[in-house]
């Protein structure tokens, strides 16, 4: 489940709002906030007020705990262009294009913990958890065997037992 915060016609050119949504991508939303605050970007608070939005969206509407919170989706893309002329020489004018943003950010909860990790823990070499996911080592090699995202585990539900056996046996063939 995401929770999602729009912010719409800002007066920031897409290129300068995209450098530092790159930066919080994927990150807690207290790293991101912390980031966001020290960053010396004009594009920095409007992207604080757009974080705080989608956190409180996150809490209200979905009934999240803000503290597995992390930024799973931000990007910027173009709006309106308001252009403009400033003179030139001869009587002609130049063209400046005053460019927006249209921002969209998405939280979401990671797997760490909770109902999804504990079904894996009775697998045998199921031994390391990251964020959103699960990674199977196999016990005899300690090689990685399977890892399965989260957008996995979304995509198909809960995810059960004989389903991870199935996928590690398939990438123990290939």
């Amino acid at each position: 489940m995401e929770a999602k915060a729009y912010l719409r016609y800002v007066r920031i050119s897409p290129r300068k709002v995209q450098i530092v949504c790159d930066l919080i991508r994927g990150k807690d939303i207290n790293t991101a906030m912390a980031l966001l605050m020290q960053t010396p970007k004009a594009a920095s608070e409007p992207l604080v007020k757009l974080l705080k939005s989608a956190v409180a969206n996150a809490e209200n509407n979905f009934s999240m705990d803000t503290s597995k919170l992390y930024v799973s989706e931000v990007y910027a893309t173009s709006g309106p262009i308001l252009k403009r002329m400033i003179p030139a020489s001869k009587g002609r004018g130049y063209r400046i294009n005053k460019r927006t943003s249209h921002v969209t950010l998405a939280v979401a909860e990671s797997c760490t913990g909770g109902t999804i990790a504990a079904r894996f823990t009775a697998l045998p070499g199921a031994s390391a958890y990251f964020k959103c996911g699960v990674v199977a080592y196999s016990l005899d090699t300690k090689q990685e065997i399977l890892q399965i995202s989260c957008d996995t585990i979304a995509r198909y539900g809960a995810v059960s037992e004989q389903v991870v056996r199935q996928m590690a046996e398939g990438v123990r063939r290939a």
